[in-house]
């Protein structure tokens, strides 16, 4: 990944030439964000880009790129992120093993839930108003597709906090030490004059601890909107940009382009063939045009059939009319792309839905097809957990700065969760196969759909305490009826007996359920 590295004075005298004169030294980065950013969107320029760069990869449909990312961001972040105090004694955090994938699961409650923790209602309300899970899903797709991915977290002219996504041309610029830490932020911006759309302006920005200044082509430099409001300019006040990384390692997309490639490569061959045998010519051989006909007319007449897809061919022995076609054989064809297909979702890590029906049945299969893709994004979740907390740091310094609070960001703690299909029908399965085995709390923690296996268990205790009561109840109803009679019950006294108890059972179970607390 590109990193561009200089002192404090050096960041300070840069204008517009400047500027200018860095990104044309990073031009080839740049062109490789936008290839592959136009990989996953296949918008329009797609097509002249591949006709620049490639010379047969023009009509192209299968657009993996844009399926892949999607799977493996949804896979990741589509269960929102969960903040609490872990200095909040209120807060609960419950681990949660799942047997099935292998992985643990925090689930965090609250003890008394009409308790609020001021800091945590906070960044839950900043979050709300950003709309925190699309700005993340945003984050994660451009770090998937481009290894990279820029925000900034800045306050309106209202004063509110704002958490915004930067899809421009970005270069952040960090010191020489060991440890480097951003000094700076350029950002490239590209737009056309609405008078004269044939006309392409460029304007920089650089944002540094004490100046935020916008650079125009004419040389004039004007003051970017003022932020006094959250913090002022000091020097140990933070660069309001986040620069989400993937340590070097080039991105998930990039590392199935060649596979990609591949199989568009079979695809648009299979497409020309079938087009030249859409328009495959009438070859017409030992015709004779009459006599009386002059070598021009014959001309023009072999002419005129040319253009109407008929082939003339001279030939005195015999004659005879067909068509002029490739034989292909489809099978092999078809073969040799559902392997290169299968060697793409290999390679990223997650199933193929088109051919993989069998994982939809299995929870076992499932988890080692997402075992790949459970390693990349294992190690991409915790690189964009240390983004998250580079904006909580941020966000928090507005909050202290405005109410005058000294909130700590270093006690939010984050939560994240994957998204993975449970199969019920296996995990009730395995309960019951477990229950002689194992203690009944254990064998809760184990179904994903229990969410709390301790006051389940109780739950449970409290229903058996129940219909033992029930039980005792029914047999000194019989015992005092036997009494009484001196004789035994009639059996149609004995089943309306038994009805009405098991309908009190119901009912009592239907009252106690979820009432018991822990």
């Amino acid at each position: 990944m590109m990193k561009v590295h200089m002192e404090q004075d050096e960041l300070d005298s840069l204008d517009y030439d400047k500027m200018q004169s860095l990104y044309n030294t990073f031009s080839g980065h740049f062109n490789k964000l936008h290839y592959l950013q136009e990989r996953y969107t296949r918008a329009t320029e797609f097509a002249n880009m591949m006709s620049q760069t490639d010379d047969v990869e023009m009509n192209i449909t299968c657009a993996y790129e844009k399926m892949l990312v999607d799977t493996a961001a949804g896979y990741g972040m589509n269960k929102p992120v969960t903040y609490y105090d872990k200095t909040d004694d209120n807060y609960k955090v419950v681990s949660k093993k799942n047997i099935f994938y292998g992985t643990t699961d925090e689930t965090v409650t609250k003890k008394n839930i009409n308790e609020q923790n001021s800091y945590v209602e906070k960044i839950l309300d900043i979050n709300n108003a950003n709309d925190e899970q699309s700005i993340n899903i945003h984050l994660m797709k451009d770090l998937l597709i481009q290894g990279v991915a820029y925000e900034m977290d800045y306050t309106d002219e209202n004063g509110d906090i704002q958490i915004a996504v930067i899809d421009d041309d970005c270069m952040p610029i960090y010191n020489r030490a060991v440890k480097p830490v951003m000094i700076g932020f350029i950002r490239k911006l590209i737009y056309y004059d609405p008078l004269n759309s044939s006309k392409e302006r460029i304007i920089y920005e650089k944002y540094t601890h004490k100046d935020r200044l916008g650079y125009n082509e004419d040389g004039t430099i004007y003051t970017l909107y003022d932020n006094t409001k959250a913090k002022p300019f000091q020097d140990n006040y933070e660069i309001p940009f986040i620069e989400y990384e993937m340590d070097g390692q080039i991105s998930y997309i990039e590392q199935l382009i060649s596979q990609i490639r591949g199989y568009e490569l079979v695809t648009n061959n299979t497409k020309k063939i079938m087009n030249y045998n859409d328009d495959a010519l009438l070859m017409v051989r030992g015709y004779s045009f009459p006599d009386d006909k002059t070598e021009a007319e014959v001309d023009n007449a072999i002419r005129m059939f040319h253009t109407k897809g008929t082939l003339f061919l001279d030939q005195q022995d015999s004659s005879d009319a067909k068509w002029l076609i490739k034989d292909v054989n489809d099978t092999t064809t078809q073969n040799h792309k559902k392997n290169l297909a299968n060697d793409i979702f290999n390679e990223a890590g997650t199933f193929n839905p088109s051919s993989d029906n069998q994982v939809y049945q299995n929870t076992l299969s499932l988890m080692f097809k997402l075992y790949g893709l459970e390693t990349k994004m294992g190690d991409i979740i915790s690189d964009f957990r240390r983004c998250l907390y580079r904006r909580l740091k941020i966000v928090t310094d507005i909050i202290n700065y405005v109410d005058k609070t000294d909130y700590n960001y270093r006690n939010i703690n984050m939560t994240f969760s994957r998204d993975l299909p449970s199969n019920t029908n296996e995990e009730i399965n395995l309960a019951n196969q477990l229950k002689d085995l194992l203690p009944l709390q254990q064998i809760y923690e184990m179904l994903s759909f229990v969410e709390n296996p301790k006051k389940t268990v109780q739950q449970w205790k409290s229903w058996q305490l129940e219909l033992a009561k029930i039980d005792a109840q029914k047999e000194n109803i019989m015992s005092e009826m036997t009494k009484d009679n001196g004789t035994m019950i009639p059996d149609r006294v004995k089943n309306s007996s038994s009805n009405a108890q098991n309908e009190q059972v119901t009912q009592d179970d239907s009252v106690n359920d979820g009432t018991n607390n822990e």
